[in-house]
C-alpha cells in the first residue's frame, strides 16, 4: 500500500515536471538557475523527468497488481474460513436435534 503510494506520487511528480518544462521551458530553467544548476539543459531535464515518469509507472502498475493479488489472497482465505465456520455451525445444530 505504501509503495503504491509512493509511486504514484513520484509518477506524478515527475510527469508534471517533464509537461511542465514541456509547455513552459522558459519557466523551468529560469527555476534551476534560481537553485544555482546552470550546467542542466533542457534537453536533459525532459529526458531525465520522462526515464523517472516511465519506470516509476511500471513500477505502480508491478505494485499495484502484487497488492490486487494479495487482496484476492485475504478474501480466499476468508471465505474458505467462513465455509468452515458455516459448516461446523451447521454440525452444531445437527448435534444439537
Amino acid at each position: 500500500m505504501y509503495f503504491r503510494t509512493f509511486f504514484l506520487l513520484l509518477f506524478s511528480i515527475s510527469s508534471f515536471l517533464f509537461f511542465f518544462s514541456s509547455f513552459y521551458p522558459e519557466n523551468i530553467l529560469t527555476y534551476f538557475s534560481k537553485l544555482h544548476i546552470e550546467q542542466i539543459t533542457l534537453p536533459y531535464i525532459q529526458l531525465t523527468s520522462l526515464v523517472s515518469s516511465i519506470i516509476t509507472l511500471i513500477l505502480l502498475i508491478i505494485s499495484n497488481y502484487y497488492m490486487q493479488k494479495d487482496i484476492l489472497k485475504k478474501k480466499e482465505k476468508l471465505a474458505t474460513d467462513r465455509l468452515t465456520i458455516d459448516s461446523i455451525h451447521e454440525e452444531l445444530e445437527r448435534l444439537k436435534n
